[in-house]
């Protein structure tokens, strides 16, 4: 954007040059040309350093060396003037790992509740034990008899008395399944809040978006006209800066506005914990239709 405001200045100045030379404009004109194009590449490089910080920034994020070069290979906004939108079928399933994570500490909960309780039952418990015995009558173990020997037992336990120990075990499960079930309403209210900011903020910005891009044609159109009311001696070549000042600053609000509406898609999706499906629609016919919204209203 920069650097078409400047080409845009120059164009301005070669012209207001050739009407200076054939007396039709004033060396006043011309000297405010020369300052607006000069103005125009601080401009320029500004946007340059902060290409080159952005770079670096992404490849520290990224983890690549700073002297690698990059390339990205989709741009900002697609050549065909189109933006991805949510599919009329997109639905807000939730895939989230720490809601299943919180539902997954909840069922284990409830299932120690079930051990404590088990306490309070009978326990039946059977023990057999089998094994050979010899006494030999010298030092040499060969020559004795051996014995068998085969021992059983079935053994009861009743908890009749324990001190309250079952029953303070099952409150203390049921304690915490309690406060797993509060941390696991939690981490879902949360969620749910996320996931609506994160709709109405991705709305906000693509409204915003193309009220940007109506913006951007209402500044060009103004733009041609200062030109051709100059060009026909009816306008000044401040009015002409202006213009033009307008219109840059008109399109870098819409690329401002294109990231934001695309942080918004992605901040969605990592709401939802998953991709959503998006159809790409022309802005064109968006901002078409946001006219017509704004007319009825």
């Amino acid at each position: 954007v920069a650097t078409s405001g400047l080409n845009q200045a120059k164009s301005q100045l070669h012209q207001v040059q050739l009407f200076e030379e054939q007396g039709t404009r004033s060396s006043y004109d011309l000297l405010r040309a020369k300052v607006d194009a000069s103005n125009q590449e601080p401009v320029v490089v500004a946007a340059r350093t902060s290409y080159d910080v952005a770079l670096l920034d992404l490849k520290r994020l990224a983890n690549v060396p700073a002297e690698q070069p990059v390339a990205l290979v989709t741009p900002l906004e697609a050549t065909d003037g189109t933006i991805p939108v949510l599919a009329e079928d997109a639905v807000d399933t939730l895939v989230q790992p720490a809601l299943a994570a919180a539902d997954a500490t909840v069922r284990v909960r409830q299932e120690l509740v079930k051990v404590a309780k088990a306490d309070r039952w009978p326990t039946l418990s059977l023990n057999s034990t089998f094994s050979e015995q010899a006494f030999p009558q010298d030092l040499s173990p060969f020559s004795a008899t051996f014995r068998r020997d085969w021992n059983a037992n079935v053994k009861l336990s009743l908890p009749i008395f324990t001190g309250f120990r079952i029953g303070g075990s099952v409150d203390r499960a049921e304690a915490a399944v309690e406060e797993a079930t509060a941390q696991r309403n939690q981490v879902a209210e949360r969620i749910a809040l996320d996931l609506s900011q994160a709709r109405a903020e991705m709305e906000r910005t693509r409204v915003l978006l193309l009220a940007r891009r109506v913006t951007v044609e209402e500044a060009k159109q103004a733009q041609q006209l200062a030109s051709l009311r100059y060009a026909n001696g009816l306008s000044t070549q401040l009015e002409i800066s202006d213009a033009r000042l307008l219109a840059q600053q008109s399109e870098a609000n819409e690329v401002q506005a294109v990231r934001d509406y695309l942080v918004a898609l992605a901040q969605y999706e990592k709401a939802l914990g998953r991709p959503v499906t998006t159809v790409r629609q022309p802005l064109a016919g968006m901002t078409a239709a946001l006219n017509t919204q704004g007319n009825d209203r």
